[in-house]
């Protein structure tokens, strides 16, 4: 099974804040607390194998064929969860989630839209203020102190849901709450998402899968006594953005904008389906190509899936950006000097 980076960054783990890392315990919870997976320091935008023959295309997992935008919209205007899942630093996945947001506004769409990017204190403080522009979201919610990417990576998302008068929703975990779930282990879950988990088990494909992918996504470095916690992390997070979509959606729907660990099949819309089991799901992956690969359906060893697990991959060109491998590789050899 081959899980390239590109997948492991979605899963949620794209590694570190590197100014000051040290390669501890309490250092992984920080990460994990955060979970924004992003260097730090935004990576350049420069984008490569823009000339790949699938590059702009859109592929419909369940026909196996290839659509256009209008019959992606056609999909797209009947649902009522809405999941688009990105690559955290590749600019051009935030601006086509933008351009979602506006057809979705000019079919006549009410909706709402949640972030992965804000927790609920962020949402809180969001609340307290009248928001007009996107820099004052920032602002509120001090997105420098956040760990994700500059603001102008996300800038074009929340114009497009100002302009279309969507109401904006935290749809991450609190970090303290996540930290001490990560810490203490099932017993110390609410009994909300404890249930949730019951009710929703994952098969054995499913949780070997989800072990494959924090392995590798943490460069095979991970303590064997941190995968299960942060296995854990993962699905308490999922359910919890899920608990947001339901309680949030408006009238009409409600679009989610998280990473596409968050937005495959057996993430967050299983826990939609517990809750809400005549939910109108639907979820699209902005995929980077791969200079290997020219047919989608080779995608699926990035998730390690039979099935592509989502109902769109829209692929668009990779972001240069430097092996976070061997970033992280480098720090750990230093803090292990120090």
């Amino acid at each position: 099974m081959r899980l390239a980076f590109n997948n492991a960054k979605n899963i949620g783990f794209y590694m570190i804040k590197l100014q000051k890392a040290v390669w501890t315990f309490s250092t992984i919870m920080v990460v994990l607390s955060a979970c924004h997976s992003v260097i730090r320091d935004t990576p350049s935008s420069k984008l490569t194998l823009t000339e790949h023959k699938l590059v702009d295309k859109i592929w419909h997992v369940e026909s196996k064929q290839f659509v256009d935008k209008q019959q992606l919209l056609n999909d797209i205007v009947s649902q009522e969860y809405i999941l688009l899942g990105e690559t955290h630093d590749n600019p051009v996945h935030h601006n086509y989630q933008a351009w979602v947001i506006a057809q979705l506004k000019a079919q006549g769409r009410s909706m709402s839209v949640a972030f992965e990017m804000l927790t609920p204190e962020q949402g809180q403080a969001l609340a307290k203020h009248p928001i007009q522009t996107a820099d004052q979201i920032f602002d509120v919610v001090q997105w420098e102190n956040s760990g994700w990417p500059d603001r102008g990576m996300y800038k074009p998302v929340f114009v497009a849901t100002l302009d279309a008068g969507y109401a904006i929703h935290a749809a991450n975990i609190n970090r303290q709450e996540l930290n001490q779930i990560i810490m203490q282990g099932e017993e110390s879950l609410p009994e909300n998402i404890k249930t949730q988990l019951q009710q929703n088990p994952l098969d054995d494909q499913s949780e070997e899968l989800l072990r494959t992918g924090i392995v590798e996504s943490h460069c095979q470095m991970l303590p064997d006594s941190m995968v299960p916690a942060m296995m854990l992390g993962q699905r308490v997070r999922d359910a919890a953005i899920a608990n947001s979509l339901v309680k949030n959606k408006a009238n009409d729907g409600i679009v989610l904008i998280a990473g596409s660990g968050h937005t495959q099949n057996n993430g967050v819309p299983g826990f939609v389906r517990a809750t809400d089991d005549s939910a109108k799901i639907f979820t699209m992956a902005w995929m980077e190509v791969d200079k290997r690969f020219t047919d989608p359906e080779e995608y699926r060893d990035y998730w390690g899936t039979e099935e592509l697990p989502f109902d769109y991959i829209w692929f668009t060109a990779r972001i240069d950006r430097p092996d976070p491998c061997e970033e992280l590789k480098k720090h750990h050899k230093f803090s292990k000097k120090e």
